[in-house]
């Protein structure tokens, strides 16, 4: 009887104390990288958030514009009926904008509108956050810190909890070779964006094989990522934000 107790106790233990180190998510009906005609709207569909506290939405875009987090009690939610709504403003070309806002109700969701200029640029990825509440300062942004490195040429950087300055011959068939430290999971994903002169002569490579072009930043779904620059020498900055770290 007392092993029948014992075994009991360690499967309850298991169950409950093992739900707080489930990976965060990335909400596919709030994310979108279609760009918007002028004044145009990106209306999300609403989540169910059982077992997440807090949601966090970050922007990339070449125009301004605004949006807001509503939260609902049911999967129908509309900015009337809302029984929270966070409204945010986005400036264009902004690569530090992420806010993060408490799990006020049951459903979610998020309605962007673009300015009167025709986007060619929009990323909007909307993350579901599970564990420990994301610590925000009082305008909503998240208390983290973003890694750089500036280089002049070409090599291996490694991102996360240091900076690392490496060297090499300009060259265009030696790739850039970005890493995301810890362990990435399922669901998981890092944003790299490019900050510099040379923003336009870049090749994002998920693997050295296969060349993808993307816009200044991207989404990585692994803990690597490959950029190829092709143009002269110049000083240029990269920024990584990690989600789900």
């Amino acid at each position: 009887m007392k092993k029948l107790i014992v075994a009991l106790i360690l499967i309850l233990t298991i169950q409950v104390f093992g739900q707080d180190y489930t990976a965060n998510s990335m909400s596919s009906k709030n994310t979108s990288t279609t760009v918007l005609d002028s004044v145009a709207t990106f209306t999300g569909t609403a989540e169910l958030l059982r077992g997440y506290n807090s949601v966090s939405v970050t922007v990339r875009a070449d125009q301004s514009g605004t949006y807001k987090i509503l939260f609902g009690n049911t999967s129908t939610i509309t900015t009337a009926n809302a029984v929270k709504t966070y409204s945010f403003s986005y400036t264009a070309n902004d690569t530090l904008h992420t806010k993060s806002v408490p799990a006020d109700a049951p459903y979610m969701k998020v309605v962007f509108t673009n300015s009167g200029d025709t986007q060619t640029k929009f990323y909007l990825i909307t993350m579901l956050n599970k564990g420990q509440t994301i610590a925000i300062d009082e305008f909503g942004s998240p208390l983290v810190s973003i890694s750089r490195v500036s280089t002049t040429g070409y090599g291996t950087h490694f991102f996360g909890k240091h900076d690392t300055v490496i060297t090499t011959t300009d060259t265009t068939t030696v790739p850039f070779i970005l890493w995301c430290e810890g362990e990435i999971k399922a669901n998981d994903s890092c944003e790299v964006s490019i900050d510099g002169a040379f923003t336009t002569g870049y090749t994002f490579i998920i693997t050295e094989t296969t060349a993808v072009t993307i816009p200044k930043w991207a989404i990585l779904s692994s803990n690597k990522l490959y950029i190829r620059r092709y143009g002269g020498a110049g000083t240029v900055t990269f920024y990584l934000r990690l989600f789900g770290y």
